[in-house]
């Protein structure tokens, strides 16, 4: 069986959409459950944060340092960042619970 930084590696260096379904397959449970925990049970809403963390994924791994793609995956609550983060009506305590930046209150 392959690791997970083998997966990616495969995605990154070959864009196999197997391997990139695989890690999908592997961590999407644990990405959509913290990410339900975090949006105080929304199921729409944490499958909106849960696509958003593998779209991230495939969009930043060419880029992320070995073994930081686990890290990226067991932190849904970093989607809620960005410019309009506040404006889209994520709570600050929320955003807070999800370790989301430095400048929720």
């Amino acid at each position: 069986m392959d690791t997970s930084e083998t997966l990616l590696a495969a995605y990154v260096r070959e864009g196999s959409e197997m391997a990139f379904r695989e890690l999908v397959n592997r961590y999407i449970n644990l990405v959509h459950s913290t990410a339900l925990r975090l949006v105080e049970g929304d199921n729409q809403l944490a499958e909106d944060v849960t696509q958003t963390v593998f779209v991230d994924l495939a969009r930043k791994a060419p880029t992320l340092p070995p073994g930081s793609h686990a890290r990226r995956l067991a932190a849904p609550g970093r989607v809620f960042c960005g410019p309009n983060h506040h404006a889209r009506g994520t709570a600050p305590s929320l955003s807070r619970k999800a370790g989301c930046c430095d400048e929720c209150p």
